[in-house]
């Protein structure tokens, strides 16, 4: 069989990647031709992303891939995290920052926005999780603080949609991650009229949603490529987790549970269609689609962005441990016995985050971590007891059982947190591969050009490539007390 190479643009909230994924019969290899690291910055007030450079490394990585290789890459894709996006005037330039999720505006307009469509009907009419993060919400804040928007706007693009029109001259809005927003209709196939009309955000500002797994355009000449050089964008998934998900080991086509663990951990299971139960509200949980034309019934965790917070802080202190030495220490520490509600407030705010958890800790059990380790120890069986929690409450709504759970992402090289999940669970737990958002992306690309044929296909490629790790289960005790800590503080909220 002929070697097929393709480029994946793979960009996490903290880091981005350009890999370059080639398939040789059943296997697939990856190499990763340009990473870089980025951040949101304040930008007169508000919270940022730094468009230019982002273009600029996303440029470096493409030139890359497409330097001369064994196999040519024949197109490239982008995926990248949900609701950010970016304005573009009628000419198609940019207008004003690309706000980052986690800037505090929203909050600000949250009663006027909820006015106008309840939180039950913004659930009911698009499947998504009322939050403040989401697209529909920033749009508000910004015509709220810019009412002219409505004459200066001509299009609004999810980021990788953005970047998929810097590199193609073709505006696109892609299945997977338009479904982020909570302005499309359950199951993110068409943009709702109604939630558009009731938020007061134009709908003219949006084209017809397409299906992931398709052509966008052939690449522009640019700073990465000369004119004609035969390489098409591709809109894989744009939807990071999707991709992810797209990535799962699967033995079969039954419908798999999974957590993607990285700065957020996102817990969820296949469906078919958007689950709109009430329950399913009340838990805090949001439908958003597959790159295969399925749903994702997930609940969104505050990850291991916790743990990289406090790396940053204690890289300030002499002398830095990495994080293999920090892993090491937690595994010898004792456990603290308490666990932290990771989705609290609390850890939503970048910054002193040794001292946020440690006071979090003396206010609720008078007691806190005495060492490094023992807070990364403490993190970790947050994370894992937060992952049981959500499966648990998953599966009793769609009202199946799953023994088994697929890890996939930066997690799945943390082998303690993968033991740990395992553990918390009471599942097995099938880790890797770790990359599955570049896998995923590759691997769609890979379908529209007929290389893989079907969904069998692409779980044999997986299996064959990335050869996932399994963990059992250890005792349940420890982890069952972790639980009901938990459960209480569910329990006080809802109070």
């Amino acid at each position: 069989m002929t070697k097929v190479a393709v480029a994946a643009v793979d960009l996490g909230s903290s880091s981005g990647r350009v890999v370059v994924g080639t398939l040789d019969g059943g296997s697939l290899a990856l190499d990763e031709v340009h990473r870089f690291p980025h951040e949101a910055h304040g930008v007169d007030g508000d919270l940022a992303w730094d468009l230019d450079d982002l273009e600029d490394q996303i440029g470096i990585g493409v030139t890359l891939a497409l330097a001369d290789r064994p196999v040519a890459v024949r197109s490239v894709s982008v995926d990248s995290w949900g609701v950010d996006y970016v304005l573009l005037d009628p000419a198609g330039q940019r207008l004003g920052p690309a706000h980052a999720y986690r800037d505090p505006r929203t909050a600000r307009v949250a009663t006027a926005f909820y006015a106008r469509a309840s939180r039950e009907e913004r659930w009911a009419g698009s499947g998504v999780k009322p939050d403040d993060i989401n697209t529909g919400n920033q749009l508000f804040a910004d015509l709220s603080v810019d009412p002219h928007l409505r004459e200066r706007v001509g299009h609004v693009l999810l980021l990788p949609d953005y970047f998929a029109y810097r590199l193609s001259g073709e505006l696109g809005w892609g299945r997977s991650i338009c479904s982020t927003s909570g302005l499309c209709e359950p199951g993110g196939r068409r943009w709702s009229a109604d939630l558009l009309d009731r938020s007061g955000i134009p709908a003219g500002w949006f084209g017809a949603i397409s299906a992931d797994i398709a052509w966008r355009g052939p690449l522009c000449a640019g700073p990465w490529a000369p004119p004609d050089v035969g390489v098409q964008v591709v809109n894989g998934a744009g939807h990071d987790t999707a991709c992810a998900v797209h990535a799962l080991p699967k033995a079969g086509n039954d419908a798999a549970a999974f957590i993607s663990s990285g700065s957020w951990s996102i817990v969820g299971v296949e469906t078919d269609e958007p689950v709109l139960d009430r329950a399913a509200l009340e838990a805090g949980f949001t439908n958003e689609a597959r790159a295969d034309g399925g749903n994702r019934l997930i609940a969104n965790i505050t990850g291991l962005w916790i743990l990289q917070e406090c790396q940053r802080a204690w890289r300030l202190d002499a002398p830095a441990a990495d994080l293999a030495e920090l892993l090491a220490w937690a595994e010898r520490s004792e456990s603290l016995g308490v666990v932290l509600d990771t989705n609290d407030p609390t850890f939503m705010s970048p910054g002193q985050m040794p001292a946020k958890i440690a006071q979090y800790c003396r206010d609720r059990y008078d007691r806190a971590p005495s060492s490094r380790g023992q807070m990364v120890r403490l993190i970790l069986e947050s994370l894992a007891v937060s992952y049981a929690a959500a499966l648990v409450t998953i599966e009793a709504i769609v009202g199946r059982r799953w023994d088994a759970v697929h890890l996939v992402g930066g997690g799945a090289y943390n082998r303690l947190l993968c033991q740990m999940t395992a553990s918390a669970t009471a599942k097995v737990v099938i880790a890797g591969p770790a990359e599955a958002s570049a896998v995923g992306n590759v691997l769609a690309q890979l379908e529209v050009a007929g290389v893989i044929t079907s969904d069998q296909h692409r779980h044999d490629v997986v299996r064959a490539s990335f050869r996932p790790h399994t963990y059992t289960p250890g005792p349940q005790q420890p982890w069952l007390d972790l639980g009901r800590r938990l459960k209480s503080f569910a329990a006080t909220k809802q109070d």
